[in-house]
């Protein structure tokens, strides 16, 4: 996920306004899929928040604000939306006059936001830097152990009270291994240390994801020397993190991109994508107080390959995944676990027959979701949602970006506690260049 950036033309601040669904010609409503209350959620229309800028991310409180983040040549940058006053002038965090990775964010309850980036000079090492409630961010700091090998790919997950755990790919000279460091309010940031004790060969793509309690959970790729496999470590405050585990037993093919989801009580669900020797699937696993159970394969196409999952889950533990599934042209699919029922019928959420990749999703604690993707179409790749309500099930897909030039790299999504998204992606090209978002409420 990481795209290169040009040089910054203007750092006039572009302040995006949220307008009213009845001034919009082309605001989209889902009729289908709701919130407690039954009203409607609406799209309203996409914003440029800033004239440029790659790999943007974004998070959002239980309240409705929310923090992106973003990549430039000059650094790493921020803006901030509050729901009375929408998007605030962007903001520089960090300067830095060499590369610098994707940055991650995270928010807490209390309006502070977290990120974690890596940075490019002798070697490449994880930073990160944190804001007060008006946004203004600190200073920054080395939360690897600067080995002097290179700490890369970092992921961060938090809780509402502050607690964060960041993880990230570091090199030991000969191969790579799996860290984490953690975050709390109170003292900062703790030490790293490494989470996995397979020295046979690499390790890749960790994720993580922390509950209220403080309990987190991280999954990566390992490689055994013939294929590479899933595996996960469990962080409790009260032991530190345990021992890591292999979580799937397929040896059929390789398994690779995980990504896991953790709820209230402390159950974990991860999923990724696993061959069959032929074609990739979509399978998970679920972690409770006994421990990890049996991978299950959760989609059943068998047309071609199904990628690049993605989950979330709501406060009772039920989770909802999407992915890509190929069948002529790449599709959006979906399916959900519940605790009473474990996985449904996976079904298709997008309704183009042009390609569509890079799905993601957000769930928020009453378990409504909200999917984003990029899609192909006759002018260009576009931005195109979807949205589950455990009353309604999907809706129909709908398209949330409004430019006509210039080329779209994945987007993502956050959700507040009212079931409130906020979507935010960058544009390469001229004239409409930049990072924009798009909120539905």
């Amino acid at each position: 996920m990481s795209h290169r950036r040009s040089r910054l033309a203007s750092r006039l601040p572009i302040l995006a306004l949220w307008l009213s669904c009845a001034a919009l010609a082309y605001c989209i409503q889902l009729t289908d899929g709701s919130d407690g209350s039954g009203a409607p959620k609406t799209w309203g229309t996409a914003q440029r928040i800033h004239d440029e800028g790659t790999d943007p991310d974004v998070a959002a409180g239980p309240d409705g604000e929310a923090v992106a983040i973003w990549s430039q040549p000059d650094g790493v940058w921020s803006s901030r939306y509050t729901p009375t006053i929408g998007w605030g002038t962007a903001v520089l965090v960090r300067e830095w006059p060499a590369e610098i990775g994707p940055a991650t964010v995270v928010m807490d309850a209390g309006g502070h936001a977290l990120a974690v980036w890596s940075m490019y000079f002798a070697s490449s090492n994880i930073y990160a830097s944190r804001s007060n409630a008006r946004g203004q961010w600190g200073s920054f700091e080395l939360i690897d152990d600067n080995s002097g090998d290179d700490a890369l790919d970092p992921r961060l997950a938090a809780s509402a009270d502050g607690r964060a755990v960041a993880v990230w790919i570091q090199s030991d000279g000969t191969r790579d291994d799996i860290w984490s460091n953690r975050f709390t309010s109170a003292d900062g940031w703790s030490f790293a240390q490494r989470i996995e004790n397979n020295s046979s060969l690499e390790a890749s793509g960790p994720q993580v994801a922390v509950n209220a309690s403080g309990n987190a959970v991280a999954v990566w790729a390992h490689s055994d020397g013939v294929r590479s496999d899933i595996w996960s470590n469990r962080y409790t405050p009260s032991d530190g993190w345990g021992s890591a585990g292999r979580i799937e037993t397929n040896n059929a093919g390789p398994a690779s991109a995980p990504q896991v989801t953790l709820d209230a009580q402390g159950n974990a669900v991860a999923v990724w994508q696993q061959s069959n020797g032929t074609r990739f699937d979509i399978w998970s696993n679920r972690y409770t107080n006994d421990g990890w159970g049996a991978a299950e394969r959760i989609e059943t196409g068998n047309e071609d390959a199904s990628v690049t999952p993605q989950v979330g889950s709501d406060a009772q533990g039920n989770a909802v995944a999407v992915w890509v599934h190929s069948a002529g042209t790449r599709q959006i699919w979906s399916n959900r676990y519940t605790r009473s029922g474990g996985w449904g019928t996976s079904e298709r959420i997008d309704t183009n027959n042009t390609d569509a990749r890079e799905p993601r999703v957000a769930v928020d604690p009453s378990g409504s979701a909200v999917a984003v993707w990029k899609q192909s179409g006759a002018g260009g790749d576009s931005i195109w949602s979807n949205r589950y309500a455990p009353s309604g099930g999907w809706a129909a897909a709908q398209r949330i970006d409004s430019e006509t030039v210039g080329t779209r790299p994945d987007a993502q999504v956050a959700i507040d506690d009212d079931g409130n998204a906020i979507a935010i992606w960058s544009v390469g090209g001229s004239p409409s260049a930049g990072v924009w978002s798009n909120r539905m409420e």
